[in-house]
């Protein structure tokens, strides 16, 4: 949204909880990982800390916000996920198009261009539109119920519900329904006979059966939104996997591979992909992959491997350790760096804390959002 700033707001947080792809968004100055991680402890405070934080930022950023929530808030705990996992970055991805058409047409219907404060809207709207992949809602899947607007969900005719403005309203008309009603009874009580000694305590009794009742209702449709979205992902899953195994030939042991790194994770000039060799194949499918130099730490699908023509390596030249992607792109550049290097400083980059005088380079677009620089 830098094209588009409110004020001061640049950027918008989408944090979304991968089972039930409920979206939580915010509004940013900057994407400097303490901004961020002040949000997200805002956000944290509500629904709870997840195990494993993702992100489609590099995983030193991640690292970043990390360390800056710990510092927030002592006794936390959470590990950063695979970066760029397949079927999460897609789901964000997707989630991140269906948010920009949402804003947009809340900017249009209202006519204004400040979206920091349509974000709450555009929250609530996307999280009440179904979702194909959990099958239904984010909302239902979240809070195991229907999303609801109140008074306007309610019994009360529109006519009523336009004149009731306070408590003290609804409840006169809670009252005259409850004389009307009673008025009906008085006029067939003679018709009716009574068979219950003891009607005060059979009253308590079925309001107290009508509370099980209503919380056992409750529980139970909770428990079915949630097993809803864990079949919809299951199936989502396997669609997906179908879809890879048709599109892609299988590849067998001992062949040579070249594994895509993505763009944060190399230089500018540093090669598009890694060559390894298949070491083994799981029963799901999934490929073990090892490099020159070491052991890759992550499985791969079919799909984001591509054979290669010629056998460049074989397993005897695997050593027996292990590494994640982004260290075998480091050994293998000319230059022996990962890909962009940025700071967060506060400070005008003055300091040999600065991690780009560090490493004798100058502060670029992506450092310390709109800090004052002395190092460009």
């Amino acid at each position: 949204m830098q094209s588009n700033k409110d004020g001061d707001f640049k950027f918008i947080l989408v944090y979304q909880d991968h089972f039930t792809k409920f979206v939580s968004l915010r509004s940013l100055k900057t994407k400097t990982a303490s901004e961020v991680a002040y949000n997200l402890i805002d956000i944290f405070c509500i629904f709870g800390a997840p195990c494993i934080l993702q992100s489609d930022n590099d995983r030193e950023f991640v690292n970043h916000i990390i360390n800056d929530l710990v510092l927030m808030w002592d006794g936390l705990k959470i590990v950063h996920g695979k970066p760029r996992h397949s079927q999460s970055q897609g789901s964000v991805e997707r989630a991140n198009k269906d948010i920009e058409k949402i804003i947009y047409a809340w900017m249009e219907e209202n006519q204004s261009r400040k979206w920091s404060e349509g974000l709450r809207f555009c929250q609530f709207s996307k999280n009440s539109a179904y979702h194909a992949g959990i099958k239904q809602p984010p909302y239902e899947a979240m809070f195991g119920k229907k999303v609801s607007l109140e008074l306007k969900m309610s019994f009360l005719p529109n006519d009523i519900i336009n004149n009731v403005n306070d408590e003290n309203d609804l409840l006169k008309f809670v009252e005259n329904e409850n004389e009307n009603e009673m008025e009906v009874l008085n006029e067939n009580e003679n018709e009716m006979e009574v068979l219950i000694e003891n009607e005060n305590e059979m009253e308590v009794l079925n309001e107290n059966e009508k509370i099980l009742v209503n919380l056992s209702e409750q529980k139970q449709h909770f428990k079915k939104a949630r097993e809803k979205a864990t079949d919809g992902l299951v199936a989502q899953a396997k669609k997906i996997k179908l879809m890879s195994e048709n599109q892609f030939s299988p590849l067998n042991v001992k062949m040579t591979v070249k594994i895509p790194v993505p763009c944060v994770d190399r230089g500018k000039v540093d090669a598009n992909n890694v060559l390894g060799v298949i070491l083994s194949v799981t029963d799901d499918g999934f490929y073990k992959i090892g490099t020159k130099n070491g052991i890759l730490s992550s499985l791969y699908a079919r799909n984001q491997i591509f054979q290669s023509k010629e056998q460049f390596i074989s397993s005897n030249d695997v050593p027996n350790i292990e590494i994640p992607l982004r260290t075998a792109s480091i050994q293998n550049s000319l230059t022996g760096e990962q890909g962009y290097i940025f700071c967060s400083c506060k400070t005008k980059c003055t300091t040999k804390r600065c991690k780009c005088k560090q490493q004798n380079i100058l502060c670029s677009s992506k450092c310390h959002g709109s800090n004052m620089c002395s190092n460009k």
